[in-house]
């Protein structure tokens, strides 16, 4: 029989014990720091499944916020979900789901987002994929070349750390999923996980961008690789003098690889030269698109009403949500004005839109639009209220980087 109960903070050594026996991973000191540190994370926000008294798996869900569509926007991030070997196929992890939603609905607390271990498990309680990101290995040479590499210099945690911070938060406000930094978060999986740290300073206006990356072990000197780990840049000159000291790096190494937004990263190469196999008769691959985060909705009225950019839509439309975890679709009626998006039980309203909670959660954060859903059928109901929910959301796609990774 599987029990289920809230961490106390005397059983850090056991989910991190836990958790490397799961994981299998090469340091499982790693583990440790996070349940002993993290500063997103309390003892409350671990969730422990039990057989017989034994800890059989859990899950943490981070307090986090991000700036999405101009506003700051809280979530909780899954973590560390994890079942010991022997446990596993018993449905502990489902378990651990389900709580972790039932959880969020009593606090009033809409979003979850998680990075998948495996997309079809997390697809059939609900989550859906919704970060989708240009990924490009390349030759340093397919870069674009810029002069303004001659402002890029090594970074000095002591004297460009407040600075480098700055620039991120310039960064940030224009961002459509960056989070919310605290020290730890800068300290404990940025700079500590960066090897190589690069800056863009202006001769005088000062520091207005950073690189971080790394060179994996293999393959070796020449023709290694570079691994971008975080570039941001606060001004277009910084971002093409960046991508110029990456362009620059042709001598040493074979392929750069580097995570965009989607969108992002055809315009960024001036040639297509994707390091790949792929081919396509007279196109040529110049990146490709990888999934990222996954996005539940845990309660339908509290994230449309939490949405920031819900205030550009008008009109009325009738929304029908199917739940793997409930027996029958949630009837709901939308109103969308100025004022964003209300959503009350009901059925009155004509236009209406039938989908699930994991498409629903694509159209919310930009990575689907309700119209091509409807076409592809995986929407059904009346293509008025699919353009309103388009209108409603509209906005550039959810992108969180590497370094945001939880």
């Amino acid at each position: 029989m599987i029990t289920l109960r809230s961490s106390r903070r005397d059983d850090d050594d056991a989910l991190a014990a836990t958790a490397a026996a799961a994981f299998k991973t090469p340091e499982p000191e790693n583990f440790v720091r996070f349940f002993r540190e993290h500063s997103a994370r309390g003892p409350a926000d671990t969730l422990i499944a039990e057989i017989g008294r034994k800890i059989a798996g859990h899950m943490s869900a981070l307090r986090l916020t991000m700036r999405f569509r101009g506003a700051e926007l809280p979530f909780r991030g899954v973590s560390v979900v994890a079942v010991v070997p022997e446990r596993r196929q018993l449905g502990v992890a489902e378990r651990l789901l389900r709580e972790h939603l039932r959880r969020l609905r009593a606090k009033g607390e809409p979003l979850s987002i998680l990075y998948p271990f495996a997309i079809p498990f997390y697809q059939k309680h609900g989550w859906g994929v919704v970060e989708w990101i240009d990924a490009l290995r390349l030759p340093p040479r397919a870069l674009p070349p810029s002069p303004l590499r001659r402002n890029v210099r090594r970074l000095d945690l002591a004297s460009d750390g407040l600075a480098m911070r700055g620039v991120y938060e310039q960064a940030r406000e224009r961002s459509n999923g960056f989070l919310v930094r605290d020290d730890y978060w800068w300290d404990r999986r940025v700079i500590g996980r960066a090897s190589e740290r690069m800056a863009y300073v202006d001769p005088e206006r000062g520091l207005e961008g950073y690189l971080l990356y790394e060179v994996p072990s293999e393959p070796g000197y020449p023709g290694q690789h570079a691994l971008v780990r975080e570039l941001v840049a606060a001004t277009p000159a910084a971002a093409q003098g960046l991508v110029g000291f990456l362009a620059a790096l042709g001598e040493q190494f074979d392929e750069v690889e580097l995570l965009r937004p989607r969108g992002d990263g055809p315009s960024l190469a001036r040639s297509p030269q994707l390091v790949t196999r792929d081919q396509h008769e007279l196109f040529r691959p110049i990146c490709v698109t990888v999934s990222g985060a996954m996005a539940r909705i845990a309660d339908v009225p509290g994230a449309l009403a939490a949405h920031p950019a819900a205030t550009g839509g008008s009109g009325r439309i009738g929304l029908d949500v199917s739940d793997p975890h409930l027996p029958r679709p949630l009837a709901f009626d939308v109103t969308l004005s100025s004022k964003g998006a209300r959503a009350t039980p009901g059925s009155r309203h004509r236009d209406r839109l039938a989908l699930s909670v994991d498409r629903l959660a694509q159209v919310y954060f930009g990575a689907a639009r309700a119209s091509l859903l409807l076409e592809q059928g995986h929407a059904a109901g009346h293509p008025d209220a699919a353009a309103r929910l388009d209108d409603a959301f509209a906005g550039p796609p959810l992108y969180l980087s590497r370094m945001n990774f939880f």
